[in-house]
């Protein structure tokens, strides 16, 4: 089945037909295109060379939203004499209209990564550092100008040669490769934005609920690049491999695609997409989807420095909060406790977050104080990373030989 055709053409098919849409028309139409299956070919689907695989996290990954595809509010209004909205879809999506795939242009990858040499210098400088290549602002200044091509506009205006113009990097369409355990790769998901008249109480009041696509979790995405080596005018080198490692810690760091501040579009590498019988990885140990195997290193390739215990868990050292998943082991001190609530944990200079009560001991807390005090150094879970502003610890899920660091 073509999505592409089936979300775009033959969903609002029934008002040719009919002259109107109502609920059970709409959620025909919605279960045609969630319920549909990926039939693959039995062929094996190759993995480029300069490529970086990505399982989707939850909630899924948004992308094509802007376009309108909902009918007017006015039919809606003269469809239903209760004046409900029926549940069709009222966002857009994106597809590609030969295969009916769904995709991220290679253009949303691109401005995705150049925001990041742009907004966050000292950030890109430490990852690049960390694959073994220092260099200063001036210095990842021309390096974004090689990548990326002509400057951005935030920068004063100044005489580029014509090849600064295009840059030496090309960024490809990213595609699905794997469907998630059930085969699926699309499904629904609800966003509640509020109205008012009254100006003053606009986003407090008056829900209207949207239906909108999503990629599923765990669907695979195979995201593409033509890369090479970069040589600076001050003759420092930056090869291909390194861009691509590079790369593959941004994307783990920001996500990708619509409503990333929300929570969506979390990418964690894709390391057990090579145990797939229709994919084929290189054997080659310097390839990125062969390196940082254990559960905490694929959610943060950017991690600087790692300690394992006898457990093999790894305890992850972060530089800042963004680098802070879901999953890793983390050091920090206690800096205050609330009785009958928890204690505050500092990770990072200025950023604490909260270790519940129920999440201190296996046993019933009573009393916070009986098992911490301000001061003390504990190993902590993150519990809870993906909303913004927001991280969760547990001290009860560490394994009892880390708990004192």
């Amino acid at each position: 089945m073509n999505q592409h055709y089936e979300f775009w053409v033959k969903y609002y098919e029934c008002l040719q037909e009919h002259g109107k849409m109502d609920k059970a028309a709409a959620d025909r139409q919605n279960d045609r295109i969630i319920k549909n299956t990926w039939e693959r070919s039995e062929d094996e689907i190759p993995l480029q060379e300069q490529s970086l695989c990505f399982r989707i996290g939850y909630p899924g990954l948004l992308c094509g939203l802007g376009y309108q595809h909902a009918i007017g509010n006015d039919m809606k209004r003269e469809q239903s004499d209760e004046k409900k909205a029926v549940s069709d879809i009222g966002l857009g999506f994106l597809f590609d209209t030969v295969t009916g795939l769904p995709y991220i242009p290679g253009s949303a990858v691109k401005g995705l990564l150049r925001s990041a040499f742009i907004q966050n210098i000292d950030y890109v400088c430490a990852l690049l550092e960390d694959a073994g290549v220092s260099m200063n602002a001036e210095q990842l200044h021309a390096l974004e100008i090689s990548i990326f091509g002509t400057a951005h506009p935030h920068d004063p205006q100044k005489a580029l040669k014509k090849e600064e113009s295009v840059g030496q990097d090309c960024f490809l369409d990213a595609w699905p490769i794997s469907p998630n355990q059930k085969g699926r790769l699309m499904g629904i998901e609800n966003i509640t934005p509020h109205r008012a008249d009254d100006i003053e109480y606009d986003g407090l009041c008056s829900p209207v609920p949207l239906n909108l696509l999503k990629i599923l979790p765990d669907v695979t995405l195979q995201l593409r690049f033509m890369l090479k080596d970069t040589i600076l005018a001050d003759g420092l080198k930056v090869d291909a491999a390194t861009k691509l490692k590079l790369f593959s810690s941004l994307l783990c760091d920001l996500g990708i695609g619509a409503k990333t501040n929300a929570g969506f579009g979390v990418l964690i590498c894709a390391e057990d997409v090579k145990d797939a019988k229709y994919l084929r990885i290189k054997e080659d140990a310097s390839h990125p989807m062969k390196q940082n195997n254990s559960a905490a290193q694929r959610t943060s390739a950017s991690v600087s420095r790692r300690t394992q215990d006898s457990s093999n868990t790894v305890i992850s050292t972060v530089r800042s909060k963004a680098e802070i998943k879901e999953g890793m082991y983390l050091r920090g001190q206690v800096n205050g406790i609330k009785d009958g609530l928890g204690a505050f944990v500092t990770l990072l200079p200025g950023v604490s977050a909260l270790v519940h009560i129920s999440q201190i001991s296996k046993e019933r807390v009573e009393d916070v104080r009986a098992y911490l005090s301000v001061g003390q150094e504990v190993v902590v879970k993150v519990v809870s990373s993906f909303k913004p502003g927001q991280i969760a610890l547990s001290i009860k899920q560490v394994p009892e030989g880390m708990r004192n660091g």
